[in-house]
């Protein structure tokens, strides 16, 4: 027989499936404990640091990290309507980041945000804001923001979409074992993805090293050398010929094609980004 953790029962919701029977689905809206917020309307020119800092969409990346290069800060007396206390999830509403979210974790300086993010402060008694952060890493919360752009003209999740940004969850003990397990669970990954990308750095500067070398200096380490006039090459072999470039190869612009591209052309008509398109004509 099925045990009650792994049955299943129909969420409601399409792109949302079978959810667990012990879970429920509800409207952002009905799991928070005050109304979605928009933030500041400031420009954020302001850069002193014994302000509270200014929270806006640049700031922080797809895995929710803030950015240490892009500081700002509002004074005292703006920023207090706007405040992002521990736990408050905020949301780009609009523009090529909409959707994108930053959970305020152990943040220790005092913050405040920009009017392009919305704050969501859940209700703890429901809703943990570390499970909530995660839903929107899901694939269920990016099938409902593609959902939402193919109902609207232009790409803007504004507070009156997202309260009703359907949210599935179980009991809160299970949201905190999940939440503890997503967090051991991605930090290891991080830990190993930055460990492949040290590996990564240092097997392109042999890489870098080697072609260097090798242009530079040949393959055979025994031949009779000479100090270069030019600092940076150190000795090349002493046969080697020393020339200017524009002395060994032909140098032409290319044509103005872009009024000449067809389907049915003959020859590719390559760009900086690649091949153009197709014409008739050869250069």
């Amino acid at each position: 027989m099925t045990s009650a953790c792994t049955e299943k029962k129909s969420s409601g919701v399409d792109w949302l499936g079978k959810i667990p029977r012990h879970g429920n689905v509800s409207a952002l809206k009905r799991v928070l404990s005050e109304p979605l917020k928009y933030g500041a309307t400031e420009a954020g020119d302001c850069d002193d640091r014994s302000f509270p800092r200014y929270l806006r969409i640049t700031d922080f990346d797809n895995d929710g990290r803030l950015r240490a290069d892009t500081f700002a800060s509002l004074p005292e007396e703006i920023a207090r309507d706007s405040y992002v206390n521990e736990g408050d999830v905020l949301f780009a509403r609009s523009g090529a980041t909409v959707g994108k979210t930053f959970l305020s974790r152990d943040f220790q300086d005092r913050a405040c945000f920009a009017r392009y993010l919305i704050k969501v402060s859940s209700a703890r008694h429901k809703l943990m804001p570390e499970f909530l952060y995660s839903f929107t890493k899901s694939p269920a919360y990016e099938a409902w923001k593609d959902l939402i752009f193919t109902q609207a003209a232009i790409q803007n999740i504004g507070a009156d979409k997202y309260a009703y940004l359907p949210v599935c969850f179980p009991p809160l003990p299970e949201q905190q074992r999940i939440a503890a397990y997503l967090d051991a669970s991605c930090a290891a990954i991080e830990a190993a993805v930055a460990a492949k990308r040290r590996q990564l750095e240092t097997l392109d500067a042999l890489r870098m090293s080697l072609i260097y070398e090798a242009v530079t200096q040949g393959s055979n380490r025994n031949v009779a050398t000479v100090i270069h006039d030019i600092q940076s090459y150190g000795s090349t072999p002493k046969h080697w010929k020393r020339s200017k470039l524009r002395y060994e190869i032909s140098i032409q612009n290319g044509d103005f094609a872009s009024d000449k591209l067809h389907d049915g052309g003959t020859y590719p008509v390559l760009g900086g980004n690649g091949v153009m398109g197709h014409t008739d004509l050869s250069n």
